[in-house]
């Protein structure tokens, strides 16, 4: 990764963007792990200093001119980065990940002992390698206006949009979302820059009229590296911090024992604890990087010497308040071992896998995830090994070890950024409309997570209050009241309705039912004497931590619903204007009917005629006992407003 402090402070491999034709653009991605390009194509070296065509930084981070410096770099035995004329061709395990720019033309490269460099019709492509990562840039030589940047994305993986703005590959690898900066580092990307996926091409649509020239579109591609199994015999253990941890990471921590210790390490969240038996188990922990992070990490495994294997691995997009979205366990004996599927409510989630063997066993044929570390204390009996891993958002994950033991796994799925408490929207979608003091009523509220830049919520509730003087709602079927919702767990406290344990991905929906008849007509609700707009005061909560014991605020949604309630059913004057005598014929008589306070809206009024009187009729003029009612519609119908 960059250590110059204008590039992105990311361990991973960078990708690069598409450029039309010119004004100073660079574009970073960086593949935590890193790209890094082919000696066969040794004879694409160029011969002119990085300087006449790159800006400073880049110069800087690009280092001395190396003509013989290889051109095919493996960061590590599973990774492997190449590079042909039209771009990069990432491997990692199985997994790979290759982008070709667009208008960048084929020039030769000059090679360097950080990188390499090329003029193109727009300016030149450089490319940065470092130990753990790679990046690219595009410069531009003036300013593109309205411009579509597209680069040819070929992956082995399924690439999908992030509610955040960026792109899962799987698996671990992400394209973060859109992030320009200027020449000194300082983000200026404009508002609603967001990625888009079209058959086989990343596209960016930019306007650059406003931007500051030179600027840097950094599409990071990041996959955090594990820095290796870890293993000791002594009461702690020192895990490495992932290479290029950055403030925000949330690191998951796995360690296989031959106790049943609780482990425990300063500023670490248990997650699960897993023994089987006596000298075998699996832990993970999680912690939330900050801005200074030591180089490694200290747990305590036991009160006296104990064997143990761990390893820590960093994730870029998970939600820091609340990163796990579900977690399974499973244990077993044999060689061939399951993890028990993870299944995440959110959109665009990572998936650790770990397995743990209670002896010196080796692992191989894995399915479903790609193995990023594995370890062991020694061989045999009395030993610890682990292997960790990434499933992406695989569902079935499988390993073998070496032989016959006690096993256990872990498979932990990742939230992504989920959305801020108070966030979503309320609406009623059932009735419209209310009459005061009214009975046998049911309301229906809606509400949809919030589906733009977030994550949805896990775990996190919404509560609605129910106006003074309707029916307080209830959670017991066949009960005035009875109040139901599509999912999550329905509380109630006077009239605060509260559906808590709410899992929704970005856009997610859940109704919330109160005066619920499903379980009998008794469940309905009564209406208040109040007329007018009656407003429902509504909240919602984005998270809870189960493990860390913390959770978001309920807070106040931006808008909430209202319903007006008009006069009540029944309510209201009516008087006949003229009087008549018995069996006189030729009458006319004026009834006019004074609505009551509050009003009426398709509602009904009807009049029932004396017994022996000419039936009315409303079909034929100039007929006996013909109705008029000026604008208001009549006919037979309920008198409810």
């Amino acid at each position: 990764m960059a250590s110059d402090p204008h590039l992105r402070r990311k361990s991973g491999t960078a990708l690069g963007v598409l450029a039309p034709h010119a004004a100073i653009l660079a574009v970073l991605l960086s593949l935590v792990a890193v790209l890094l390009v082919s000696s066969q194509l040794a004879r694409l070296d160029g011969g002119k200093a990085a300087s006449q065509h790159t800006t400073a930084f880049l110069t800087k981070a690009l280092g001395s001119p190396q003509s013989s410096a290889p051109l095919v770099r493996k960061p590590s035995r599973s990774q492997t980065v190449r590079l042909n004329r039209n771009g990069f061709t990432y491997v990692h395990g199985t997994d790979a990940v290759s982008l070709a720019t667009n208008g960048a033309g084929t020039a030769r490269w000059t090679r360097y002992r950080n990188g390499v460099s090329r003029k193109t019709p727009f300016g030149s492509e450089t490319i940065t390698i470092l130990p753990f990562a790679t990046e690219q840039f595009l410069t531009v030589t003036r300013r593109q206006g309205h411009t579509t940047w597209t680069w040819r994305l070929g992956t082995t993986l399924n690439p999908t949009l992030n509610v955040d703005g960026g792109v899962d590959l799987g698996r671990g690898l992400h394209i973060s979302p859109v992030r320009i900066v200027d020449a000194s580092g300082k983000d200026v990307t404009p508002s609603g820059a967001r990625w888009s996926l079209d058959h086989g091409l990343l596209e960016l649509k930019l306007d650059d009229s406003h931007l500051p020239l030179p600027y840097v579109i950094d599409p990071a591609v990041t996959f955090r590296a594990i820095a290796g199994v870890t293993t000791a015999n002594a009461t702690t253990i020192a895990l490495s911090k992932p290479l290029g941890t950055a403030s925000g990471d949330v690191l998951v921590a796995s360690l296989s024992t031959v106790n049943n210790y609780a482990v425990t390490s300063p500023g670490w969240t248990l997650l699960s604890q897993v023994p089987n038996g006596a000298t075998s188990e699996l832990i993970s922990l999680y912690k939330v990087a900050g801005g200074a992070e030591p180089a490694s990490y200290t747990f305590t495994v036991g009160t006296v010497a104990v064997k143990v294997a761990g390893a820590i691995e960093g994730f870029t997009s998970a939600d820091n308040n609340a990163p796990i979205d579900d977690l399974k366990t499973a244990t077993g004996s044999g060689t061939a071992m399951t993890a028990t599927n993870a299944v995440p409510v959110q959109n665009s989630t990572d998936t650790v896998v770990a397995f743990a063997v209670g002896r010196g066993d080796t692992y191989s044929g894995q399915t479903g995830f790609t193995s990023q570390a594995s370890g062991k204390t020694g061989n045999g009996g009395g030993n610890a090994s682990l292997n960790m891993g990434d499933a992406g958002n695989n569902t079935s994950m499988t390993d073998t070890n070496s032989s016959s033991a006690v096993w256990e796994a872990q498979a932990i799925a990742l939230s992504p950024t989920l959305e801020a408490d108070g966030s979503g929207t309320l609406t009623v979608t059932a009735p419209t409309k209310l009459a005061a003091s009214s009975t046998g009523n049911t309301v229906t509220f809606h509400y949809v997570a919030a589906s733009v830049n977030t994550g949805g919520i896990n775990k996190g509730g919404l509560k609605i209050t129910i106006p003074a003087g309707w029916t307080a709602p209830q959670t017991t079927a066949n009960v005035a009241g009875d109040t139901t919702s599509t999912t999550g767990t329905v509380s109630v406290s006077g009239q605060v309705i509260t559906v808590s344990n709410l899992s929704l991905a970005a856009g997610g929906t859940v109704n919330v039912v109160y005066g619920d008849t499903t379980g009998g007509a008794g469940g309905a609700s009564t209406i208040g004497a109040t007329t007018g707009s009656q407003s429902f005061t509504c909240q919602s909560q984005a998270w809870t931590n189960a493990y860390a014991a913390t959770n978001g605020t309920f807070t106040n949604l931006g808008a909430c619903p209202s319903l007006t309630v008009y006069a009540p059913n029944g309510s209201g004057t009516a008087a006949a204007t003229a009087k008549v005598s018995a069996s006189a014929t030729g009458q006319t008589i004026t009834n006019t009917y004074t609505v009551a306070t509050g009003g009426m809206s398709g509602g009904a009024v009807s009049m029932v005629v004396p017994t022996g009187w000419t039936a009315p009729q409303s079909t034929t003029a100039n007929a006996a006992g013909y109705v008029t009612a000026g604008h208001v519609p009549h006919g037979v119908s309920n008198p409810r407003n």
